[in-house]
């Protein structure tokens, strides 16, 4: 029989919802309160020396992209945030590689959701659009393509996703 899971026990720094939550590698937490960042070591004895990440809007989802080593960070201006863990992870504060916007045109939609399979991430906006965008980090330059966009009806609304090899599931409220 296997041994069960220990729990892992860590303060919120504030007493602020955690809007977002992930684990990285098996060894770091990440999670989002408002419009910070912070991690958290799960491994005793290691620590980061810095507290938290801040960015200029609320943090709406994360995804860790273990196979690439990066952090990406929806937010409520509708724009993905990438930082790559492998860069000065321990020592230094993280730095931002890149940012876009999922769309492009004047009115700029919060991004609701976010799941990712390997590199590609699959995120929906309040307006109802589910885009499709892949993430590359090759040669110290982190890339974000945007692959497709499909709009949905305004009747219903995109409440959850799910997404896997050739599967992709949006679960809707009408």
């Amino acid at each position: 029989l296997e041994k069960p899971s220990q729990p892992i026990h860590f303060i919120n720094p504030t007493s602020a919802t955690i809007t977002s939550l992930k684990i990285y590698q098996n060894e770091s937490i990440f999670f989002s309160i408002s419009n910070q960042i912070y991690v958290k070591s799960i491994i005793p004895g290691k620590f980061y020396e810095f507290s938290s990440i801040t960015i200029p809007f609320l943090v709406t989802n994360l995804i860790t992209i273990c196979k690439s080593n990066l952090l990406v960070c929806g937010s409520l201006d509708g724009a993905l945030r990438i930082w790559d863990l492998g860069f000065g992870y321990i020592n230094t504060n993280f730095e931002r590689k890149t940012a876009a916007y999922l769309n492009n045109g004047q009115a700029k939609s919060p991004i609701l959701l976010m799941k990712n399979y390997k590199e590609l991430i699959y995120a929906v906006t309040a307006d109802n659009v589910l885009y499709l965008t892949s993430v590359h980090n090759n040669l110290d330059q982190i890339k974000i393509n945007h692959l497709r966009k499909r709009e949905y009806q305004h009747n219903f609304s995109v409440k959850g996703l799910e997404v896997g090899k050739d599967v992709l599931i949006l679960i809707e409220n009408q």
